[in-house]
């Protein structure tokens, strides 16, 4: 039986490029039971690292499969917007080490 392995890459919306409802609306919670400033700061951090797996503010951007046994494969890949801005980002991080 073939063993397939597959990797499915996400993007999620830049938060700061959002409107300000969906703004409002995703860190409302938050506002509302925290009163510390630093505490909040970090909170909103985790929503925008969590963006990504939201299916309302995420998109699949690229797909991987291989066979394990022949070691062969193929990957597919989105070229919008959002998953350009998402690989570039992923380039410039990678320049600074």
């Amino acid at each position: 039986m073939p063993r397939i392995i597959f990797d499915i890459e996400t993007a999620g919306e830049n938060f700061d490029e959002m409107d300000d409802v969906t703004k409002e609306v995703l860190t409302k919670k938050i506002k509302k039971e925290l009163t510390d400033e630093k505490e909040i700061e970090q909170k909103i951090e985790k929503i925008k690292e969590e963006l990504v797996f939201s299916p309302l503010t995420g998109e699949i951007v690229a797909i991987g499969a291989l066979d394990a046994d022949t070691k062969k494969g193929a990957v597919y890949f989105s070229s919008s917007a959002k998953a350009s801005s998402s690989a570039k980002t992923l380039e410039d991080k990678s320049e600074d080490k």
